[in-house]
């Protein structure tokens, strides 16, 4: 089996990392942002693994979903925060060896903080012979 699933989460983390702009990054296992930070995303990567077979080929299919959560005071904020990082991993995922197959509003809502979600899943794929 070969698997790139730490090189498919590094990829990601570092096109954030290098490349996002618009407001601040919160990455899993680091300490919650303050309260008067207004507007921040959370990306992160959950890794699949399958495999197809036919008569002529067998292969396996790397990819996973990258989920990030746009967090904003407001309903409004936070769509548009959605709006925003689609626009920027179409842009900035051109030309490279991931796939994107689906994008989707995955869950919507507030936390006890008053604080807005909206998750966007981005399905990813990467075919491996």
């Amino acid at each position: 089996m070969i698997s790139e699933f730490r090189e498919t989460k590094l990829y990601y983390e570092n096109m954030f990392n290098t490349n996002w702009k618009a407001t601040k990054i919160h990455f899993v296992g680091q300490e919650v942002m303050p309260k008067q930070t207004k507007k921040w995303v959370n990306p992160f990567y959950q890794p699949t693994y399958g495999n197809n077979g036919s008569l002529s080929d067998v292969c396996s299919n790397n990819g996973g979903n990258l989920h990030v959560a746009c967090w904003a005071t407001n309903d409004l904020d936070a769509m548009t925060l959605g709006d925003d990082v689609v626009n920027f991993i179409k842009a900035n995922n051109d030309g490279s060896k991931y796939r994107i197959t689906n994008v989707e509003m995955s869950d919507h809502g507030w936390n006890e903080s008053n604080r807005v979600y909206a998750v966007i899943t981005f399905s990813i794929q990467m075919l491996v012979n």
